[in-house]
């Protein structure tokens, strides 16, 4: 195995080991509206929020495979964790496009700085001695409860008097407000509050174009010589998030065949395990998932190819990672729509306030319409319970079948009482089953 192999290896399992940890607290407390910041600093003590950020200032500069794996695990444990690490990950690497003096600022307190942002070209500036002052209003602003420094998208004015030229500025966080207004019925636990910006000033160093950190020539490459920061710029954006929609697929997967497990079908008494539409059901949603799954490993290798050969990725390329990226997602809802669907009457039940399934899910819409913009949508966070270990390919799915046609299991009501409808056993399954729910959520707009 090479070194990269290796190491990758030693982060997944990191990331699996703590991602129990990750759904106890989210169980513990499902209605919270940011993750606790202990949590952060597990990830931080785990070296999970280094992944993609250069070497120069302290990252490991590790490949956009590991990035998929590692953060598609802790999503299986709570994917508004999940999704700050992403976020977090994903701005460490866009930070090394800016200029070193910017770099030295960002991370004089170590590498283990956190760097959130919005990028969309929301500030006003206004030009004065050395640089401008800023003004704007970003929503959407995850991770700012544990955010150092923040990328803000923005616009100064253009020297020729043409068209202003966007682009995105770096500032410290504490330089900047945000509002108290993160009350939503998804992304709950990712703290995704306003923005406020308010006649800050930005040095001209920490304001990069947008034009420049789409050419593949930034000011950071000086610095930062290694493949991973030569990876295209939009391309790699819309990716960043994507991996948080494979891991809450894949634990909801698990749920599910955790839920029919005994449950008999009213009016008909047949257990659901032994019913075909449910075989189908599971198979195919199974199936769903590794589609998801195999489009965004394309979109890492497409990524890191071109990288690695320093060439430019050409339009068709990006395009088709871009392409890849919402399909993938949308693959997983499928996936969990059909799994939720098929938990019946049950599905809908909680220990706390129902909830309907909302009719526009925000990691789809992100990935659709927003994939350059990390910490703009989001998925649902808060699995409602410890995630069960994903199996190498297919051998959950070859267990579950083989569970189907066991001679041991219970043919009536009869034989397990305790799988009545509102048994304790299948509520604690039931509630497993909301990260179905969890992560199909409101769209923006």
């Amino acid at each position: 195995m090479t070194d990269q192999a290796v190491r990758r290896t030693e982060l997944v399992e990191r990331a699996q080991q703590i991602a129990p940890k990750l759904a106890a607290r989210a169980a513990a407390d499902p209605w919270a509206r940011q993750i606790a910041a202990d949590a952060i600093d597990e990830l931080r003590s785990a070296e999970l929020l280094t992944i993609g950020q250069p070497s120069a200032n302290g990252g490991q500069e590790l490949d956009w495979i590991t990035y998929l794996e590692v953060h598609a695990a802790l999503a299986e444990g709570c994917p508004s964790t999940a999704w700050l690490a992403c976020v977090g990950n994903a701005h460490a690497w866009l930070a090394g496009h800016w200029p070193g003096a910017c770099q030295e600022e960002i991370y004089a307190g170590g590498p283990d700085t956190y760097v959130a942002g919005v990028l969309t070209d929301r500030g006003d500036t206004v030009p004065v001695d050395g640089g401008w002052t800023l003004n704007g209003f970003w929503p959407f602003g995850s991770g700012i409860d544990h955010a150092g420094w923040i990328v803000l998208g923005g616009h100064i004015p253009s020297p020729n008097g043409g068209e202003p030229v966007s682009g995105m500025f770096v500032l410290p966080a504490d330089e900047i407000s945000f509002l108290d207004d993160w009350h939503a019925s998804g992304l709950r636990a990712t703290g995704s509050s306003s923005i406020v910006a308010k006649d800050v000033y930005v040095p001209k160093h920490r304001f990069v174009p947008g034009e420049v950190l789409a050419s593949g020539d930034t000011p950071g490459m000086a610095r930062n010589q290694g493949w991973i920061q030569r990876s295209a710029l939009m391309p790699t954006l819309a990716y960043a998030l994507t991996p948080v929609a494979i891991g809450a697929a894949r634990a909801s997967l698990a749920a599910f065949a955790e839920e029919v497990d005994g449950k008999i079908i009213s009016h008909v008494d047949v257990l659901q395990t032994d019913w075909p539409l449910t075989h189908r059901q599971f198979a195919e949603s199974h199936a769903l998932i590794d589609q998801g799954e195999l489009l965004l490993r394309r979109s890492a290798e497409l990524i890191t190819e071109t990288a690695r050969n320093g060439e430019f990725m050409a339009l068709g390329l990006r395009a088709r990672v871009r392409l890849d990226c919402a399909y993938a997602v949308r693959r997983c809802l499928e996936a969990v729509e059909t799994l939720y669907l098929a938990t019946g009457g049950r599905g809908g039940a909680r220990h706390q306030p129902h909830r309907p399934l909302p009719s526009r899910p925000a990691g789809h819409q992100h990935a659709r319409d927003h994939g350059a913009r990390p910490g703009a949508g989001g998925l649902r966070p808060h699995p409602h319970g410890p995630p069960t270990p994903h199996p190498p390919p297919l051998a959950s799915l070859h267990g579950f079948m083989r569970s189907l046609h066991s001679t041991e299991r219970p043919q009536s009501r009869a034989v397990r009482p305790e799988t009545a409808r509102f048994g304790a056993r299948n509520r604690s399954r039931t509630n497993r089953m909301h990260l179905a729910v969890d992560w199909i959520v409101l769209g923006r707009n």
